[in-house]
């Protein structure tokens, strides 16, 4: 038995978990994911989306949570590769407030997004758990909008054999055991 671990969109994954061609996937889909009739989803973890701005940008000392309208005149970092989930999120809450987020810089994982964040070269919406990235000259500010929850799934074909579902039932029993992240009240800084 070989495992193979590959780094993929969450579109990729289930386009593969379609095909048969990967057994396990776990994803960030956006929150309005349906999964298809054949696949088996469960939360493994669940936390909020944030506005991840540098430390020197106009809108790192406001306080409180930040509206999605806040956002729409700055210049945002994205996810280069779409169908990420994550990226679609951002993308949905930006369009549900009235624009297209403007984006500048793009990368195709999501601590280097953080990293070009720290960079100056914009702001980026991504999960709160990536205040614990470790990347200095961040600032992470709640938003105030109800539909900003990000969930991790792990998914699989229903038809899947014993060692998948075993898989999955590992991840369950770890995620279980897991405490649950802190969504703060007051931004993060590092320096």
């Amino acid at each position: 038995m070989k495992i193979e671990l590959r780094h993929m969109s969450t579109a990729t994954q289930l386009r593969a978990l379609a095909d048969a061609e990967l057994d396990v996937a776990i994803m960030r889909p956006p929150l309005d994911f349906r999964p298809a009739a054949d696949l088996q989803v469960h939360v493994v973890w669940r936390d909020r989306l944030m506005v991840f701005l540098p430390l020197d940008h106009p809108l790192a000392g406001a306080k409180g949570a930040l509206e999605m309208a806040d956002l729409a005149e700055h210049e945002f970092v994205g996810m280069a590769e779409s169908g990420c989930g994550v990226g679609d999120q951002a993308a949905m809450l930006c369009r549900r407030a009235g624009f297209a987020p403007r984006v500048v810089q793009e990368a195709h994982e999501l601590r280097t997004v953080l990293s070009l964040v720290a960079a100056g070269i914009g702001l980026s919406i991504l999960p709160s758990c990536y205040q614990q990235a470790g990347v200095m000259n961040v600032v992470a500010k709640p938003l105030d909008t109800p539909d900003a929850e990000s969930r991790m799934l792990v998914a699989m074909r229903s038809s899947a054999s014993l060692l998948p579902r075993r898989f999955v039932e590992c991840a369950l029993q770890a995620a279980s055991r897991s405490v649950p992240p802190l969504v703060p009240e007051v931004a993060a800084v590092r320096r």
